[in-house]
């Protein structure tokens, strides 16, 4: 065994690799195969916006009840923000694209708010509007690599813009400016959902969990053996290899952006599914990004900016809202903010 793992082993640590490629269409389920009647704890699993939802909380009725209250959240955040999916609301808000303004629910409004808001703060790097680069790249495994031509990248980049997207409060309105933009909201979402599902958990009275969505974790109270314990990722190492790690406070969210889960090499250069809004291309010079903060809503959206502005960015997510930060350069080094270098435990350096 190697010595990332286990220092993990043992420690009922929370392994923060992203789950690559799409989950179950249909959710959500829990998987009580995983369950120990005889532990303490439980771990419930949900596929659901291409990812699998996981939660980790003590056993019994009540905790399994808030347990299926979550997965509920999180079903619901798709049927409204779930951008690939035509029937969802944002759909219907992306079909009217040039028209009228579209009334939405209350929540998918409230969503649409605070991403245009941070579409503001982060000067567009993150931005809801990204949506209309659909088409021009294709990163699904087994995919055929290709390239789009610059000219077709700058058509649409053209209607991408978070200036565009006019939201009316006293209607719930959302309009788009002009045909053919889009929303994306899948910088956001996961983070979104995984703050409602821990509303839905508090109400149950589940004061300790971990949950955990792609690449992203929240922290509630505290693990069956202490605090909760992450692990990131190498970029360059398998997906279950690991260079440090750092433990979690109650209500801290951990994100992690990257160019490792799902990319193509062309021509001697990694293409990769993190794209900068302002030019229609893959970001460069970071590998890897993490974000910590106070909501998994706005460490979601912060991970993204990070990718695009690398190590001169780190600061200025703490600036946005982050409470800290780290970035692995395309030389496979680390930097990271005062703060988070205090944390962190590092187990060997990553790959170069």
């Amino acid at each position: 065994m190697s010595t990332a793992r286990r220092a993990l082993a043992g420690a009922a640590a929370a392994q923060l690799w992203a789950c690559g490629g799409a989950g179950p269409e249909r959710g959500p389920v829990l998987d009580q195969a995983l369950l120990e009647p005889a532990s303490a704890w439980q771990t419930l699993r949900a596929p659901s916006m291409a990812t699998v939802f996981e939660i980790n909380l003590p056993s019994g009725p009540s905790p399994t009840a808030g347990a299926r209250a979550a997965f509920a959240v999180f079903d619901e955040v798709e049927r409204r923000m779930n951008e690939w999916r035509p029937e969802s609301e944002l759909g219907t808000v992306n079909r009217g694209a040039g028209g009228a303004a579209i009334p939405v629910s209350v929540e998918l409004f409230a969503g649409l708010t605070q991403a245009r808001a941070l579409a503001e703060k982060t000067g567009g790097t993150f931005d809801p509007t990204w949506a209309a680069l659909w088409g021009l790249w294709d990163f699904r495994l087994g995919a055929a690599p290709r390239v789009p031509d610059a000219e077709a990248v700058a058509r649409q980049v053209a209607l991408v813009g978070w200036q565009r997207l006019h939201l009316e409060p006293a209607t719930r309105g959302v309009r788009l400016a002009d045909k053919g933009m889009a929303l994306g909201l899948g910088g956001i979402a996961k983070g979104w959902a995984l703050d409602r599902a821990a509303e839905a958990l508090a109400r149950h009275g589940v004061a300790d969990a971990l949950l955990s969505a792609g690449g992203q974790l929240l922290a509630l109270g505290r693990g069956p053996h202490g605090p909760w314990l992450a692990g990131l990722r190498d970029p360059r190492g398998e997906s279950n290899d690991i260079w440090a790690t750092l433990q979690l406070q109650p209500g801290e969210s951990l994100a992690t952006s990257g160019d490792y889960e799902r990319f193509f090499d062309a021509g001697g250069v990694r293409y990769h599914h993190v794209l900068d809004p302002r030019t229609g291309w893959p970001t460069k010079g970071t590998r890897a990004a993490v974000v910590l903060a106070r909501s998994a809503t706005l460490a979601d959206a912060l991970g993204k900016p990070l990718m695009i502005l690398g190590k001169a960015g780190l600061q200025t997510v703490v600036q946005w809202g982050a409470t800290e930060a780290l970035v692995v350069d395309e030389a496979g080094h680390w930097h990271a903010t005062d703060g988070m270098r205090q944390r962190l435990r590092v187990l060997r350096q990553p790959l170069p």
